[in-house]
């Protein structure tokens, strides 16, 4: 139905207030507003008459007394005006209830729950079932408000006779979302579970989609009452979205300006085997985006050009099929920070790019003045993905689909009829797996997005006991059909082989004795005279610092040597990264320049373009392993980097409390039976091959055995914090359903304050007055008179000299941390910093003068 023929006229009620400039919004024009640009932006058409009612009820309650004295005295009075609580988040679901009150099948109660929810919800979430077994829609019927008058008042407003049959289009659509909800679980959940537990899963996965479901209506709810309230407020037009024809254009002009980015890039790298096969890997991706299938894995060795590879897939599928945005998604900003860069210079339009991070930082005018418009502009872009192409964190994408920030769920809908790649998705913890595979079903299946899921180690070998993607096809499979005939694919890992994996005979057996500090220092001290550059990964920032310090005891005269921790800010590592990068080139051509050793944990290991001739890597997870081997002999300048495999000694590392590393540890000492060198040489050295692949499958299995993760209880799976359970909460929780199941059960707004994609560890954010860009944002923040676009831009800035440190820290050097005027921001004395080694247990001045 068009929307207009829902209204009726015009009334005097007021929905927001300009006090400042005196000036005033009906309602009527903010109802209007919300629901034109919820239709405009909606990206399923299944949910366009849902959505159109939900926006038109969402403010409904606007139009009583209370409110309208409660607008009256902020127009007169502004914010000295008595602040009262006023409840206009009810009246719109309880007029849904009443206009559907002789509705008595189920189908239509369940349809005004999905509206009535959203409405509720508007201004933050709520548990559908609480703690006591009330259901949300029991409790709003219970609300004292004057529901006559505010109907009457509505009805004046919008057509009710035309309101009901949008209800009726609307049930409509709702009925066969029903049935292609029940259709694809019935499918895939006879793959997983027994005849007996058949129906309770059936019905666990039917809650979770809807709840999917009703998270994009409420996102594109929130998006649209936020966009036209900030219009009203900064009196300028309603923003728009991008036309069809020009997201093609954007999309052509793309696809134009990559492949001219990748002929200069041949060009430049040369005719060899490794740029041959980068080429045909491309071109196959290439080939197959102009399928229509929407669940990808893309598994290829480090070195192969995976991020412009997945970016030619998916700027050409977005061609083939008008997907209208692309999302990049990394699972550390190191990774991000490089790998966006390169996206936006493959594109050759920088502002199709939009990167979101907590590093971001905005950039400044030539005269130096923070740009406010520019800072306010990408704050509307990180909290509405309006752009073509998103780089960001798996925290933020992960946050977007379960977390209960309003602007996290404001953005949600945009990744509908999009392309997601997830980029080393082997990072992502292995106890969110389910929830993560559950996010991507609801995504590919019902949302007409398509997501690739890029690894060199793909978890998703391994079939869960719940929650399996079923419906993964391989980008490159190794035997392809080309005119009925089958090709052997060539063998990509072979070529791409730079490295051989050597386990050292401190590995020869699972025990705590492996190498003490002096020893290994030792045997870091004789790789480096013969490979002239090592990298040294550990598991802990402790034992990281401890040998760093031990080298530089015993070569600092001789090797040049670097220490990369999380103990360190962003800015600082960067800056030794660069100095790396540096130092390197120099020794590649043969520069006179000392031999390099750098320390690190394992934050240099996923997707840093560092190659050195020698990898040490503390034995860990067999993902560990092969990302490490992604450092050495990056770019092949060699026949064959050497990447040695150790056991330290177990006070040198301290795994007590890092469960998951000690998990990895013992899984592949199982898998590899504990004759590690047979078993290695048996793969060629390597553990990325494709005759490895039966290592990698197993390696998962046995580590999620060990994780108690094929636990048929599922509590022991799914928790997300302390007593949480992800996927109870977003299905139904049994423990508070006593009588029948209502439609809506889920308890969203308790998921959403306790899911963390990262478990909190309890640490405190600290800035370091690393230098004089960050002393500068201090001492801003330290006055008063600032802008709260300035404020955002210098809050942006001082992330990148930030460092998490336990409370024990905090309290212990409580006289050396001080507090940013009455914020919440705390700041080190520079004198417990040191730029090799990070933030420091005792006074740097101290320490110099014993």
């Amino acid at each position: 139905m068009d929307l207009n023929e829902l209204f009726l006229s015009e009334d005097k009620y007021i929905a927001h207030v300009n006090y400042t400039e005196k000036r005033t919004q009906t309602v009527y024009e903010h109802l209007k507003n919300v629901a034109s640009l919820a239709l405009l932006k909606c990206p399923l058409i299944e949910l366009k008459n849902l959505i159109m009612l939900i926006a038109l009820l969402h403010d409904a309650g606007k139009l009583s007394n209370d409110f309208r004295k409660y607008m009256e005295g902020i127009f007169e009075n502004g914010e000295k005006s008595k602040q009262r609580m006023v409840n206009h988040s009810t009246a719109g679901g309880r007029i849904i209830e009443r206009i559907n009150a002789d509705q008595k099948y189920v189908e239509m109660q369940a349809l005004n729950q999905m509206i009535s929810y959203a409405v509720y919800s508007h201004h933050g979430l709520n548990d559908c079932i609480d703690e006591n077994g009330n259901t949300l829609f029991e409790k709003r019927r219970e609300a004292k408000i004057d529901i006559e008058s505010i109907e009457k008042v509505f009805f004046d407003i919008v057509d009710k006779e035309a309101l009901r049959h949008s209800v009726e289009e609307a049930r409509e659509d709702f009925s066969k979302i029903c049935i292609n909800i029940g259709k694809y679980i019935q499918g895939i959940v006879k793959k997983e579970v027994s005849e007996e537990n058949f129906e309770k899963e059936v019905e666990r996965k039917n809650h979770f989609i809807i709840g999917m479901y009703e998270r994009v209506l409420l996102s594109l709810l929130i998006d649209s009452d936020w966009a036209d309230t900030s219009s009203f407020m900064n009196d300028t037009v309603l923003p728009d979205k991008t036309s069809k024809r020009d997201i093609i254009e954007i999309w052509n002009k793309s696809m134009e300006n990559l492949n001219t980015y990748l002929s200069m890039l041949s060009i430049e790298k040369g005719e060899g085997i490794l740029n041959k096969c980068r080429k045909e890997i491309s071109d196959r991706c290439y080939e197959e985006a102009n399928k229509n299938h929407n669940l990808y894995r893309l598994t290829i060795p480090t070195g192969s050009g995976k991020t412009l590879c997945s970016l030619r897939f998916g700027l050409r599928h977005a061609q083939e099929f008008k997907k209208e945005h692309i999302y990049y998604v990394a699972p550390f900003t190191s990774i991000l920070d490089q790998n966006a860069e390169e996206i936006r210079k493959a594109v050759g339009v920088k502002d199709y790019v939009l990167e979101h991070h907590c590093n971001v930082v905005i950039e400044k005018r030539i005269d130096g003045k923070t740009d406010d418009e520019k800072v306010t502009e990408y704050q509307r872009l990180i909290e509405t993905w309006d752009s073509p192409i998103i780089a960001t964190t798996a925290v933020q994408m992960l946050n977007t689909l379960y977390s209960s920030k309003k602007s996290c769920i404001r953005r949600m809908h945009n990744l509908c009829n999009s392309v997601i790649i997830f980029d080393e998705v082997q990072a992502l913890p292995i106890n969110q797996l389910e929830i993560f595979n559950l996010a991507v079903i609801f995504l590919t299946e019902f949302c007409n997005t398509t997501v690739v899921l890029c690894s060199a180690t793909q978890p998703s070998l391994v079939n869960l006991p719940y929650n399996n993607l079923w419906n993964v096809k391989d980008l490159l499979d190794n035997q392809n059909q080309n005119n009925g005939q089958k090709q052997a694919v060539l063998p990509y890992a072979e070529v791409f082989k730079r490295t051989e994996i050597v386990i050292d005979e401190s590995c020869k057996n699972s025990s705590d004795m492996g190498l003490e500090k002096k020893e290994f220092s030792r045997f870091i001290g004789d790789k480096t005279e013969k490979y002239t550059s090592v990298l040294v990964i550990v598991n802990t920032k402790s034992a990281a610092r401890k040998i760093y310090e031990q080298l530089s005891e015993d070569y600092a005269d001789r090797y040049e040597i670097y220490h990369l921790s999380t103990n360190m800010c962003p800015k600082n590592r960067k800056e030794v990264l660069e100095k790396l990068k540096i130092s390197l080139e120099h020794i590649r051509k043969n520069d006179d320049h000392k031999e390099i050793i750098c320390v690190s944990t394992q934050l240099i290991e996923a997707g840093v373009d560092l190659s050195f001739a020698c990898v040490i890597r503390s034995i860990a997870g067999l993902d560990n392993i092969i990302q490490a081997a992604g450092r050495c002999n990056r770019h092949k300048e060699q026949e064959l980097g050497k990447v040695f495999v150790v056991q330290l000694e177990r006070n040198l590392e301290n795994l007590e409390n890092l469960r998951e590393i000690r998990m990895a540890q013992k899984a592949i000492y199982t898998v590899l039976n504990r004759d590690i060198e047979f078993d290695i040489e048996r793969f060629n050295n390597a553990l990325n091959s494709e005759e490895a692949h039966t290592i990698i499958k197993k390696y998962y299995e046995e580590y999620l055995k060990i994780g108690n993760y094929v636990e048929k209880d599922r509590r022991t799976r799914y928790k997300v914090n302390i007593d949480k359970y992800l996927d109870e909460l977003l299905s139904f929780d049994e423990a508070y359903i006593e009588n029948e199941l209502p439609f809506l059960s889920q308890a969203f707004k308790r998921a959403g304050d306790n899911y963390s994609l990262i478990a909190d560890d309890g640490k405190i954010d600290v800035v370091i007055p690393y230098d004089d860009v960050c002393i500068e944002v201090i001492s801003t923040l330290e006055k008063k008179n600032y802008s709260i676009s300035e404020k955002r831009s210098n809050m942006q800035k001082l992330q990148q000299y930030t460092v998490r440190v336990s409370q024990h820290y905090v309290d212990r050097l409580s006289k050396a941390i001080r507090r940013i005027g009455e914020s919440e921001i705390l700041v080190l004395s520079k004198d417990f910093y040191d730029e090799n080694v990070g933030i420091l247990e005792e006074c740097k001045l101290e320490f110099l003068e014993q």
